[in-house]
């Protein structure tokens, strides 16, 4: 979890969007591997059910 006020990581993850002449930050997950690499991307999730498969995709990740 990264709170991001300045929307600094939002920019380079490209995670800004525009919204009705306003920047706002995007609905993303990205999970990073212990590398500091990107090992998944979630876009425009839905927070009702989201957690549960990110959960189920790092126990996945770990196994590999």
């Amino acid at each position: 979890m990264l709170a991001d006020p300045d929307a600094k990581v939002s920019t380079e993850y490209g995670s800004i969007m525009d919204y009705k002449g306003s920047k706002l930050a995007a609905r993303n997950t990205f999970i990073i591997n212990p590398k500091g690499e990107i090992a998944k991307v979630y876009t425009s999730v839905k927070p009702a059910d989201h957690s549960e498969q990110v959960l189920k995709d790092l126990a996945e990740l770990k196994k590999s």
